[in-house]
């Protein structure tokens, strides 16, 4: 049944990811920003995904 602990183990919050921030009013995205479409507006402020910085 080890299976089943392996599904629902907390996940490990320290590894590494790409995270940028949006350069207008801060709001911090995790992940891979290339992955969403060209027309990705930051959910705060509107703005355009090229105004995002990679940290």
């Amino acid at each position: 049944m080890k299976y089943m602990y392996d599904k629902y183990e907390p996940k490990d919050e320290t590894v590494p990811g790409k995270v940028y921030v949006c350069s207008v009013c801060g709001f911090v995205y995790e992940g891979d920003l290339d992955a969403e479409p060209d027309d990705y507006k930051c959910p705060l402020c509107g703005c355009a995904k090229g105004v995002f910085k990679l940290q």
